[in-house]
């Protein structure tokens, strides 16, 4: 038609056809494209973190160069087993090389480093009262002593080899008055020792009392302080812990007051509440 021969001289021939991309073309496009993130140094995915670590010899370090991912500790590190029950106190000993451990089950394990295997064995295990759950170890300044407190209204000494060495007297729960009790009438549920020396020591129990203790007069306690809420009603004692001076001992009670108390007396009332 001739209309369709008019037009045709103004359509390029090359219409509809893809056009090939010559060497020039494609090299313009590559520096147009922006250029990808520059990596942190050091900065590695998760994944390869855990494939760098997955490829270590296993005891505890890491491939020269790399780090482990987050959470693994980079030093070694051994699972002390042992407990049947839940662990629910751990303490140290002064010089760092033992460990006692105690759980709701009654049972107390003691670890020494220095004389330890590979099988990362407790050298001892010791039940300070039958069937009482272990709320507190902790050895005293010196490490020669080590403050055990329970269940029990007793509170229980014994030496760093796990030998008993004495505990306190229980007190007769059909006195009123819980300041002339010998001592506790129900269980303990914490003891600190005095930071000043290696004798004195204080417990807390769900009789509304703290006692002041000498580990040598183990028969006769120095003092009781008699808890109490706003409202001057009995209140459990649930912790205790002496100041890092042993001039104040505080103690935490159960509905949820916190006293502290002159470590040598007067005990009337607290000096804070």
């Amino acid at each position: 038609m001739g209309l369709g021969d008019d037009l045709s001289r103004f359509i390029p021939t090359d219409f509809g056809k893809k056009k090939k991309k010559s060497a020039g073309d494609k090299h313009a496009a590559e520096r147009a494209a922006p250029p990808p993130a520059a990596e942190k140094p050091g900065a590695a995915s998760g994944a390869s973190k855990a494939a760098a670590y997955e490829g270590s010899s296993g005891n505890g370090r890491h491939p020269e160069g790399t780090q482990p991912p987050a959470g693994i500790p980079a030093t070694r590190h051994a699972e002390l087993k042992g407990h049947k029950k839940a662990v629910s106190t751990v303490a140290w000993d002064p010089t760092g090389d033992q460990l006692v451990t105690g759980e709701h089950g009654a049972h107390m394990l003691m670890w020494d480093f220095p004389s330890m295997d590979q099988t990362f064995q407790s050298f001892r295990t010791v039940v300070p009262f039958e069937g009482q759950q272990i709320h507190t170890l902790k050895y005293n300044r010196g490490g020669t002593l080590i403050l055990c407190a329970t269940g029990d209204p007793r509170a229980k000494l014994l030496t760093s080899e796990g030998r008993a060495a004495g505990e306190s007297r229980r007190g007769d729960m059909y006195v009123m008055d819980m300041r002339r009790t010998a001592g506790h009438v129900s269980g303990l549920t914490a003891a600190d020792w005095d930071p000043r020396g290696d004798r004195r020591f204080v417990t807390a129990g769900g009789d509304a009392t703290l006692r002041f203790w000498d580990a040598e007069r183990l028969q006769t306690q120095e003092r009781v302080v008699l808890a109490k809420t706003r409202r001057r009603g009995k209140v459990a004692v649930t912790a205790c812990a002496y100041s890092a001076d042993g001039a104040l001992v505080a103690a935490a009670q159960h509905d949820g007051g916190l006293s502290l108390w002159p470590a040598e007396g007067p005990c009337l009332r607290p000096a804070h509440h």
